[in-house]
C-alpha cells in the first residue's frame, strides 16, 4: 500500500500558518508542524522544537514523515520580537529546513521546499530593512536547493488589501502544484498605487527616523520599516512606482530572480481578485 504524502510546516502557529494548516489538514496526508507555541488542532501533529538544536528536532520529524511518498517542507517562521530575534529565527528555520530536505534525500524520500518570503526582499539598497536583508539572504541560501518554490508575499493585515487568509490560500495553491526544479512566485496587492500618500514624510522627519532606527530604536524592526517608508516618500512618483517593493515592480522582481538564479516570477492571485487562483 502506498503511503500518503506528508507536510512539515515550520511556524504553523503564526498568522499565516493558522490559516494554512486547516487547508493542508483537509488532505489525506500526514501533517506535522513545529512551533514554540503548540496548539490542539485536529489531524495535526504538533512538535515543540527549538530549531537551533537541530539534531533532536530533525530526528523527531524524520521519524514521523520518513515513510511518506513525498514530503513538502513549508517555512513560515518569523520572530518579530526584535531585530536580533528576527534574524536568528530566519537563519534557524532556513538551516533546519535545508538540513531536513537533504536528510530526507539521503534516505530516498522525495521532498520539496516551499518558502514564504516577502516583497521586502526586493527593496533596493538604501530602502532595505534588516528584515528585508535577512529575507534576501534567506532566498539566496534556499536558491541552491531543489525542488524549491519561493513565494513572495505583500504586506499582510487582518483586514487590508491582502489578508493572512489570502496568503495561506495562495501558498496552498503553490503546494498543490507538481514540484519543479526552482520557481519564484509573487502575490501582489490588488492594485498599484496611483498617487502619493496624502501626507508624505518630510525630509527632516525621514532623517530623524533613520537616525533613530540605527541608534535608540535599533532593536525595533518597526523603526526600520517606518524609516524605509519615509524615504520612499521622498521619491518622485515615477521613481516610486519603479522602486516601491510593496507592489513588486517588474524591475525589482527581475533583479531578484537574476541574483538568485531563478526563472522569471510567476504571478499568484486569489479568488477575491475575481479570476481564479494562479
Amino acid at each position: 500500500m502506498t503511503s500518503p504524502p506528508a507536510f512539515v510546516v515550520l511556524g504553523g502557529a503564526g498568522r499565516v500558518g493558522g490559516h494554512l494548516l486547516p487547508l493542508l489538514a483537509s488532505s489525506t496526508g500526514v501533517l506535522v508542524t513545529l512551533s514554540r507555541r503548540p496548539r490542539s488542532t485536529d489531524r495535526v501533529t504538533w512538535l515543540t522544537a527549538d530549531l537551533t538544536v537541530r539534531p533532536s528536532a530533525l530526528q523527531a520529524v524524520a521519524d514521523l514523515v520518513g515513510h511518506a511518498t513525498h514530503v513538502t517542507v513549508v517555512d513560515l517562521v518569523l520572530d518579530r520580537g526584535s531585530v536580533t530575534a528576527m534574524r536568528r529565527s530566519i537563519a534557524a528555520s532556513t538551516a533546519f529546513s535545508i538540513a531536513l530536505h537533504r536528510r530526507l534525500g539521503r534516505t530516498g524520500t522525495a521532498s520539496r521546499l516551499v518558502v514564504a518570503g516577502t516583497t521586502a526582499a526586493l527593496a533596493p539598497y538604501g530602502l532595505r530593512t534588516p528584515y528585508g536583508i535577512a529575507k534576501h539572504h534567506q532566498g539566496r541560501r534556499y536558491s541552491r536547493e531543489h525542488p524549491l518554490d519561493l513565494v513572495l508575499l505583500p504586506q499582510l493585515s487582518a483586514g487590508g488589501e491582502r489578508t493572512f487568509a489570502q496568503a495561506a490560500r495562495a501558498l496552498a495553491d503553490v503546494i498543490a502544484t507538481s514540484p519543479a526544479a526552482r520557481r519564484l512566485w509573487v502575490l501582489r496587492p490588488p492594485a498599484a498605487p496611483a498617487v502619493p500618500r496624502v501626507s508624505p514624510t518630510r525630509l527632516p522627519q525621514a532623517l530623524a527616523m533613520s537616525v533613530a532606527a540605527r541608534t535608540t530604536h535599533r532593536s525595533d524592526p518597526g523603526a526600520f520599516r517606518r524609516a524605509s517608508h519615509a524615504w520612499l516618500d521622498q521619491l518622485p512618483q515615477p521613481a516610486r512606482v519603479r522602486l516601491d517593493h510593496h507592489h513588486a515592480p517588474p524591475l525589482l522582481l527581475w533583479r531578484f530572480a537574476r541574483c538568485l538564479g531563478l526563472p522569471p516570477a510567476l504571478p499568484l492571485t486569489t479568488e477575491d481578485d475575481g479570476h481564479g487562483s494562479f
